[in-house]
């Protein structure tokens, strides 16, 4: 066992020891022996050490000389969209998502669901209109992949996260060391359509504000792509001026709230913008800019209502259930990991109760963190 690619693979993820240790609930001075080649890990050690640097400990053992590619390195795709560098414990966790992606691809296709309905929709486009229209790009994707994805009832979507978990996208909820992060989302040829939540992010944490995020996490996966169309990590930020974001901005209330199932709302704009905002299920503000967009109210009276601030709004359906809950069964009484919490950790558990996979392997995924 080259103990080597302990200290490099640290290294390549920017982590300390101690956040080595922390992650694997080893002591620091034992991972530094292991290091230094003073010590020999077990196997147990060594899986848990793996998990921690985000790799395959059991590939490792088999190839002798086995060498980890640099994630940060890898198309790219682990770097946040205006170029920063993200921080070790991000891009741990961008790398351990990544293989989560995998291990939920398996699953799914070992329990005979159909092909993902967002991979099935995906198609990437740049980003081709002048500065001041992306927006109207944005709209039309939105409405369209509305028509696709959930073209009835024509009305509003209960809970986007219980619809992309239903298309075949896990959801996790999940903390970001960065606090202007407000979510990432991830496709790669094969594996599940990931999209993480940043838990700290005040956006995610209101019900009625994460259905946007969701919906704007949505337009990455069905239509950005870097490293050729099969690939994408975008990690978005509180305020990015990149044009792919603001598509992805434009592209959420049109989603949520599609042009021509709106209509004509009557009233004072005020009471248009809450009315919209109640029957669809958005902010505010987000209600503010649709109803705008919508040529139902002018953009005097939009920055009006924003200067005024937020309506009291008596939304007409419960907004935003969260992730749904694996089946009794195997996992019951294991705590999923924030990471495995949802869809991956509901097809572990079916997967178990049918014979497709061990419960011990079934609580292993339920675990992956």
């Amino acid at each position: 066992m080259d103990l080597s690619i302990l200290e490099r693979r640290r290294q390549q993820l920017g982590l300390t020891p101690a956040q080595v240790a922390e992650l694997s609930g080893l002591d620091a001075p034992r991972v530094l022996a292991f290091e230094g080649a003073r010590a020999i890990p077990t196997l147990s050690e060594f899986a848990r050490l793996g998990d921690a640097l985000a790799f395959d400990s059991s590939a490792v053992l088999r190839d002798a000389d086995a060498e980890l590619s640099d994630p940060a390195r890898q198309v790219a795709r682990f770097k946040a969209v205006d170029g920063a560098a993200l921080s070790p414990l991000d891009l741990r966790l961008l790398v351990r998502a990544a293989e989560l992606s995998r291990v939920g691809a398996f699953l799914w296709q070992r329990l005979a669901h159909p092909p993902s309905a967002v991979s099935l929709a995906r198609e990437v486009k740049a980003v081709r209109a002048p500065v001041g229209r992306v927006h109207v790009e944005g709209y039309a994707l939105g409405q369209a992949a509305r028509y696709r994805l959930a073209p009835a009832p024509r009305g509003p979507l209960p809970s986007v996260q219980a619809a992309l978990e239903s298309w075949g996208v896990h959801v996790a909820l999940v903390p970001f060391t960065a606090p202007d992060v407000v979510g990432a989302s991830l496709y790669e040829a094969g594996a599940l359509p990931l999209v993480l939540l940043n838990a700290a992010s005040p956006r995610v944490r209101d019900p009625v504000s994460r259905r946007s995020v969701l919906a704007h996490e949505l337009c990455h996966l069905l239509h950005d792509g870097h490293g050729g169309a099969d690939l994408l990590t975008r990690v978005s930020r509180a305020k990015d001026a990149d044009p792919y974001e603001k598509r992805a901005n434009a592209f959420a209330p049109n989603f949520l709230a599609p042009r021509d199932w709106v209509g004509r709302l009557e009233g004072t704009p005020r009471e248009i913008v809450t009315r919209l905002a109640a029957a669809w299920g958005m902010s505010f503000d987000g209600a503010a800019y649709h109803a705008k967009n919508l040529a139902l109210i002018t953009r005097r009276d939009e920055q009006r209502l924003l200067r005024e601030g937020v309506a009291s709004i008596e939304y007409a359906f419960h907004v935003e259930t969260g992730a749904t809950a694996p089946p009794p069964g195997v996992v019951e009484g294991v705590a999923p990991s924030p990471l495995a919490t949802g869809l991956v950790t509901r097809l572990a558990a079916e997967a178990a109760a049918l014979g497709v996979i061990s419960g011990g392997r079934a609580v292993e995924i339920a675990r992956f963190r």
